[in-house]
């Protein structure tokens, strides 16, 4: 089963610090050959090869999840969009000083990302 719309508006907060993500509407069950076709959810959040014609992997959710911790770790109220983000990243000599800016030392994120 893949969800194909993971996004922060599909994830509730229950008891005790528990998340559920909620909104099945876009899901699909996965054939055979792993392979879905027919791209649902938010275009933001979408994995890239969910905006092609050509068929995806429900990986393509892991790529939303990653999207959404970043989300949430920055307070973002929606992510940038895919050109605006690949801007800003050619401007980082690495990946290291991304993770070295002062607003995200000590958040751990380098050993969950």
């Amino acid at each position: 089963m893949a969800h194909l719309d993971v996004k922060p508006d599909n994830v509730l907060a229950g008891d005790g610090g528990k998340y559920v993500l909620a909104d099945f509407g876009c899901a699909k069950e996965v054939d055979a050959d792993g392979c879905l076709s027919g791209a649902c959810g938010t275009p933001l959040y979408m994995a890239p090869e969910m905006h092609s014609k050509k068929g995806f992997s429900p990986k393509a959710d892991v790529f939303s999840v990653g999207v959404l911790m970043c989300v949430c770790a920055l307070w973002y109220q929606e992510p940038l969009p895919v050109h605006q983000f690949l801007n800003r990243a050619k401007k980082l000599p690495n990946a290291q000083q991304a993770l070295d800016h002062p607003f995200l030392a000590g958040m751990q994120l380098e050993d969950l990302l």
